[in-house]
């Protein structure tokens, strides 16, 4: 029997299963164990063997035996006695095994009793050998290990060694002496070189440290066999364990397969890739690290685990990204969640496998060709649906949007984004599909739809101008409408231009819309020169005239539309109209207003008036004949009856437009200015009856005043102008309005809306102030002449007050009037001053005589304070009479009774003690006021002054004044 066959009997007892038991090599089940292992003597030993049976062998060494008495030589042949029984035994174990219990014994004794002839033979260590093989073939393992032992022990040399550490190894084992075993198996693997039990002892080593539970020592010893099975060449083909396993000898592929399936086994136990993972960061990176990543992936898949499953080979694809294995662990993910029936999650890792293993990804260099081919299948129908469904989405979207939900219009603005990105990726990686054109469409309309016009019109182009056929794209239940194939080229080329209209639109007063029209000028261009059949033609045709208007190419697009109407019969009723529109539109641009308003006109024949152009057009026809009379005026010299003539025939031609409001509004401020003011106020009673409200409305009272001022109706002027103010209070210049108000009404003489008026104006503007005070002025006359002082009193504080806090607005006028006020004011005091007489007893009316006196002299002194010369000499002139009243009241003044003449006279002395100074002082302010002739001053009050001292002081001051007469002599 070869010795190696211990490796293929260990190895074939472990059989593949979800539990240790079922993966661990039953070596106590083997039964005899070491009888099963080649174990003939070793070669140094070499019996004479012969041809003949081992039994008659055996007994012809026994008969030789009994006849030499030579020791050396019987010591020899008792030696070979042992070898053949050894081997007669071996040969029954293989023909007869029921037989084979007496052979043991008979080895066994044999064998022990040579040993206790001769212990110290030079053969023990064979011997005991044999024994040891002796007691396993007779199911006596301690008896069989104690021997080992023994042989490890006193023969450290033996060449046997190896085999005996590793016999000792598989009993151990066999009897739960998992510690015992491990050492034993370890001397086996220290020794690799020309070892036949390295590999099985290195595998029951892992075993030994799993049965410990040192899953990390046992990992690590797997590992090493994986080393020594999978070769550096093998390892750089790897794809999956029957890849090498189809490189083994069948032994060999024994042990690979039950490696991986321990292994699998300890890192479902714990952690599952997290120990992967930390295993090889321990060891370092193998070429084979994946298989352990696939089959416990697969393991859980048996389980039913899938999400876990995906988890073990996301673990691998995040730990080596770039590695040609994590693309096939990303297809085998997708597959077993879709086995799994997890829809959520196979959504999820199919965009994460679009995003990351596109052809066009720097991951692609240098992978082997099969595998991109393998990937690129999955890849081209994953993005084929998750375009088409985007597109499709966004359709369904953008319809809902259309039914009145305006909130999604950014929401339907991103789908298509998406979707646009998506055949932008399919394109980029599929360049040749057969559906290229179709996919390049799809692609076109999803950029167009999403705002991308520049993008979507380069795609429409290389549609529109390719050989390319078209070709079915398999929607799988998208709702995106289909191509015919004999339209999807002038449908391109057509959206083409209808993309530049709305770059156009979007950038009409930028420097590219010069450039956006010339590109579409050559798209329409190469559209008609194409696809002239196409009836799409005619309104292309109809777009360059319409074109040409909106580029303000006025002439052009007059030439263009009369060119259209001699082929009228190709047009439509709308393409008709809208030639006719030109034409009107471009003679009306070009100032030909005549032209345009027949223009205008016919057209409008051809309308109802219900028609929803009608206004617009009779707008126009306006507009038309209102620049004509705008042309009159501007004519050297304005013409200005044609004015009035066609602004007339405005009115009566289009009574309802728009346009007769300015019309009517012009022709009444026309005949204003012609003086023909009852035609005029017509107008413009007529215009604030119809459009009242209306912004021109605002200054109607004004003109209607004005007119009525031109035609002296100052009650109507009045009105109107009262009216033109309530209507534009805010305006500047309202407070003119009201202020001519009053004054017409007071030219129709109507009084008391006049000062309603005036008062109306003096309590609201306070600016300018020469109207406040004229109105204060004016109303405090008025109460003067209607005989209401205390009205009166209160206009001429305010007109001292207006002045008072005009600042630098303060002007001589406003001066005068509240020195004019003032004095007005002071007559209040001094009237009760001189009408209180001084009564007995004389200290209490005098004390109030001399209040009434300090309340005067203030209010005389308020209107010298204004040194306006017309008052001051006045008021002058009124304080000095004060002092002389005073100074004549006291002597004046009731006498106490019973005096008696000599005290009559005493109090007559007394009294003009009091009386004189106040005289003086009289005198003193006739002086001064007199004084005024030396700066030119001699009115009514220096007179009186001057009289009143010649009274006062006649000898000074009487002196008659000479009137001198005018001669004619010149001397």
């Amino acid at each position: 029997m070869n010795k190696k066959r211990i490796l293929a009997l260990a190895v074939s007892a472990a059989i593949l299963g979800g539990c240790a038991t079922a993966l661990e090599p039953q070596v106590g089940a083997r039964g005899r164990t070491l009888a099963t292992l080649d174990l003939s003597p070793s070669l140094q030993i070499k019996p004479v063997m012969t041809k003949l049976p081992l039994v008659k062998l055996s007994a012809a060494y026994q008969a030789v035996l009994e006849r030499i008495d030579n020791p050396e030589l019987a010591l020899k042949i008792k030696h070979w006695i042992i070898n053949t029984e050894v081997m007669q035994l071996e040969q029954v174990e293989i023909d007869s095994p029921e037989k084979a219990n007496a052979y043991y014994q008979r080895a066994v004794v044999s064998i022990n009793q040579f040993l206790a002839e001769v212990p110290d033979s030079q053969q023990a260590d064979k011997l005991m050998y044999q024994l040891a093989k002796a007691y396993d073939l007779q199911g006596m393992q301690e008896e069989s290990l104690v021997v080992i032992q023994s042989i490890i022990n006193d023969h450290p040399n033996t060449p046997y060694l190896v085999e005996l550490y590793f016999r000792q190894a598989e009993i151990l084992y066999s009897q739960g002496n998992y510690d015992l075993a491990l050492n034993s198996y370890q001397q086996v693997v220290d020794k690799p070189e020309n070892n036949p039990y390295y590999s099985i002892a290195l595998y029951m080593e892992g075993w030994s440290n799993f049965k410990l539970e040192r899953h990390s020592e046992a990992l690590v010893n797997y590992t090493d066999i994986l080393d020594g099975l999978i070769s550096a060449e093998r390892a750089s083909r790897i794809h999956n364990v029957d890849d090498i396993a189809n490189t083994l000898s069948k032994k060999d592929q024994l042990l690979l397969r039950d490696t991986f399936a321990i292994m699998t086994l300890i890192f479902s136990q714990a952690d599952g890739a997290n120990n992967i993972q930390r295993h090889y960061s321990i060891v370092g990176p193998r070429q084979y690290e994946q298989l352990n990543y696939e089959l416990l992936a697969d393991d859980l898949v048996k389980k039913q685990r899938y999400t876990e499953a995906a988890d073990v080979l996301e673990a691998f694809i995040q730990r080596y990204p770039n590695s040609e294995t994590s693309v096939l662990f990303a297809l085998k993910k997708i597959n077993l969640l879709t086995q799994g029936r997890f829809p959520g999650l196979v959504l999820e890792q199919q965009k994460i496998f679009i995003a990351d293993y596109q052809l066009t990804n720097d991951y692609w260099l240098g992978k082997n060709s099969n595998t991109r081919k393998q990937a690129a299948q999955t890849l081209q129908q994953l993005l084929k649906v998750k375009t088409q469904n985007q597109h499709a989405a966004a359709q369904r979207l953008e319809l809902k949007a259309q039914q009145g939900n305006n909130d999604l219009a950014t929401k339907v603005t991103e789908y298509y984004q998406a979707a646009a990105g998506d055949y932008q990726q399919y394109l980029a990686n599929f360049p040749d599909d057969q559906a290229q054109a179709s996919i390049r469409y799809y692609y076109a309309e999803t950029l167009l739809k999403s705002g991308n016009i520049d993008a979507a019109i380069d795609q429409y182009q290389q549609v529109a101008s390719s050989d390319m056929k078209i070709a079915p794209v398999a929607t799988n239940g998208a709702d995106i409408e289909p191509f015919k194939a004999n339209d999807h080229q002038a449908n391109a080329a057509y959206t083409v231009i209808l993309a530049y209209d709305t770059l156009l639109t979007n950038h009409a007063d930028t420097e590219q819309a010069a450039e956006y029209k010339a590109a579409q000028l050559a798209a329409i261009n190469f559209f008609l020169d194409t696809f002239k059949s196409d009836p799409r033609s005619i309104s292309l045709q109809v777009k360059l005239l319409q074109d040409g208007f909106k580029d303000k190419q006025y002439r052009q697009a007059l030439l263009f539309a009369q060119q259209a109407l001699l082929d009228r019969d190709r047009l439509s009723e709308a393409q008709l109209h809208s030639a006719q529109l030109v034409i009107a539109h471009s003679q009306f641009e070009l100032t030909n207003f005549a032209d345009a308003e027949s223009s205008y006109a016919a057209i409008l024949s051809t309308l109802a008036t219900n028609d929803k152009s009608y206004k617009a057009l009779s707008e126009q026809l306006g507009l038309t004949i209102y620049r004509q009379a705008e042309a009159a005026i501007a004519s050297e010299p304005a013409d200005m009856g044609a004015v009035i003539t066609h602004l007339k025939r405005l009115i009566k031609l289009v009574p309802n437009s728009q346009v007769r409001i300015n019309a009517q509004y012009d022709l009444a401020t026309h005949l204003l200015n012609q003086q023909q003011y009852n035609q005029a106020i017509d107008q413009l009673l007529d215009f604030n009856k119809r459009f009242n409200g209306h912004r021109l409305s605002a200054d109607i009272p004004t003109k209607l005043a004005f007119a009525y001022q031109e035609t002296e109706q100052w009650s109507q002027a009045a009105k109107y102008l009262k009216l033109g103010w309530e209507n534009n209070k805010a305006d500047e210049g309202a407070h003119e309005l009201l202020w001519l108000a009053a004054q017409s009404y007071e030219n129709g003489g109507d009084a008391d809306q006049a000062m309603s008026t005036y008062r109306i104006y003096a309590h609201t503007y306070p600016k300018p102030l020469a109207n406040l005070v004229e109105a204060q002025f004016i109303l405090s006359e008025y109460y003067l002449k209607t005989q209401q002082p205390l009205k009166r009193k209160f206009w001429l504080t305010k007109l001292i007050a207006s002045d008072t806090n005009a600042g630098d607005a303060r002007s001589a006028r406003s001066r005068y009037l509240a020195a004019m006020s003032a004095n007005e004011l002071s007559k209040i005091p001094v009237a009760k001053f001189k009408h209180t007489k001084l009564k007995l007893p004389l200290a209490k009316s005098l004390t109030k005589k001399q209040g009434l006196l300090n309340e005067s002299v203030v209010a005389l002194n308020r209107v010298l304070d204004y040194k306006v010369a017309d008052f001051s000499t006045a008021a002058t002139y009124e304080l000095a009479g004060l002092y002389q009243q005073l100074a004549k009241d006291l002597m004046d003044s009731e006498r106490p009774t019973g005096l008696g003449e000599l005290g009559l006279e005493r109090y007559d002395i007394l009294l003009e003690g009091q009386a004189f100074p106040f005289e003086d002082q009289a005198i003193a302010i006739y002086i001064s006021n007199s004084n005024s002739v030396y700066s030119g001053i001699y009115d009514e009050w220096v007179k009186k002054s001057f009289n009143e001292l010649s009274k006062l002081q006649s000898g000074r001051y009487y002196k008659p004044e000479i009137i001198v007469e005018d001669v004619n002599e010149i001397y």
